[in-house]
């Protein structure tokens, strides 16, 4: 969300904004801090190891609309699942596990790859931010 957006909103919509998010803006007294601590809220990241990769995957990344919609459509393709992948962690990433998954004569091994996306998709990790 924008932060013009969080600005214009009042105190109230913002502490049902972040409940909405897991969180409560309770100790922030002031306007300015409550849309502070939402932002900042929103910019952290959990860890995730797969595949002997360490990977940072950002919670607003997570929490894109078009992420979620690639991800739930019921007749989504190998192609939605990489392009939301990418999204999720970004190009560098998904290069270091595709990297990972990749043999040493070139051959993409393709269920290293799915274990990797449900592993990062099924994380504790991921669940408990």
């Amino acid at each position: 969300m924008r932060t013009e957006a969080l600005n214009a909103m009042t105190d109230e919509e913002l502490e049902q904004y972040a409940r909405t998010l897991g969180f409560t803006t309770k100790a922030a007294k002031s306007h300015d801090a409550k849309v502070r601590l939402i932002a900042k809220r929103r910019e952290r990241g959990v860890d995730v190891s797969v595949l002997g990769v360490d990977l940072r995957v950002p919670v607003r990344a997570a929490h894109d609309l078009r992420f979620t919609q690639l991800v739930s459509k019921p007749d989504r393709t190998d192609d939605d699942i990489e392009t939301a992948m990418t999204m999720l962690l970004g190009d560098e990433q998904m290069g270091a596990l595709r990297e990972a998954a990749t043999e040493d004569d070139g051959t993409v091994d393709q269920d290293a790859l799915a274990f990797a996306y449900a592993r990062v998709l099924s994380s504790d990790e991921l669940k408990n931010f």
